[in-house]
């Protein structure tokens, strides 16, 4: 008989809940405008934004991202390196306020790169959530595609550019656990 042996896993991606560091230092987490949907453009919306450590987190520390130009912007971690056959689970915890007409949303999306850590694709994990809502949990399974060695967690943010609106998002409690399976006879 085949016996499957799980192992859980939430090691590889730094900092999730923000207790690390201080207000002005995430970390490992950081802001660019680099992936999203492939582009080879760098449009440099993160210099119209704001990321920061903050106190009134879902649990503790969290951290917000403010929007003080046009554009979008993705929260990105750390580079992770995948386990070959492995299902990953994301788990955190989100809250928007100032979201106006022109806020396109969050979503939370995987970058997925081949061993020289060159970007291969941009998955999206959940449909944008355009509304200004308290704090809530979202979870979700990935399973990384063929040739993958790297994938990065993203989550984006944005607007229609150019309008004088501003938004907040605050993050929390973000952990990427991987299963490993080990078939035994």
């Amino acid at each position: 008989d085949d016996i499957t042996l799980e192992k859980f896993s939430d090691k590889a991606l730094l900092n999730g809940d923000f207790e690390t560091g201080n207000k002005n230092d995430l970390y490992s987490w950081h802001l660019t405008s680099k992936t999203i949907k492939n582009e080879t453009n760098n449009y440099n919306y993160d210099r119209d934004y704001i990321l920061k450590q903050e106190s009134n987190g879902y649990h503790g520390n969290c951290a917000s991202l403010e929007k003080k130009g046009a554009g979008y912007v993705t929260l990105d971690s750390n580079m992770i390196k995948v386990t070959d056959g492995a299902t990953y689970f994301l788990d955190y915890a989100l809250k928007i306020t100032g979201a106006g007409a022109t806020f396109q949303g969050v979503r939370a999306i995987i970058g997925e790169y081949d061993a020289s850590r060159k970007l291969i694709q941009t998955v999206n994990l959940n449909d944008l959530i355009k509304v200004n809502t308290d704090w809530r949990e979202f979870s979700v399974s990935y399973t990384p595609t063929k040739n993958v060695k790297y994938i990065q967690l993203e989550f984006f943010a944005g607007d229609y550019g150019g309008a004088a609106t501003t938004f907040k998002v605050y993050f929390d409690d973000i952990r990427l656990k991987v299963i490993e399976r080990n078939n035994k006879d």
